[in-house]
């Protein structure tokens, strides 16, 4: 995972298809999906993010943790 930031806010987070993988892992376990319709669900939410077996995909992740802040620059 290669991140590159832009400024105090936002970021760019390069993915592969490896840590796509992770990330779906990681939100299997932190939100306790046990079901196969669950697991499905997931999967299909990240499916867009999966790159090709040669490419990269980058996401754009805008972080502003103050909910005041965030509504007001949203």
């Amino acid at each position: 995972q290669c991140t590159a930031n832009l400024g105090p806010s936002m970021r760019v987070q390069f993915e592969d298809r490896d840590t796509v993988r992770y990330q779906i892992q990681e939100t299997l376990r932190i939100d306790q999906v046990r079901h196969a319709e669950g697991v499905r669900e997931v999967i299909a939410s990240y499916a867009q993010l999966v790159p090709g077996a040669d490419e990269l995909r980058a996401t754009l992740m805008i972080e502003i943790p103050d909910a005041t802040d965030r509504a007001l620059a949203l």
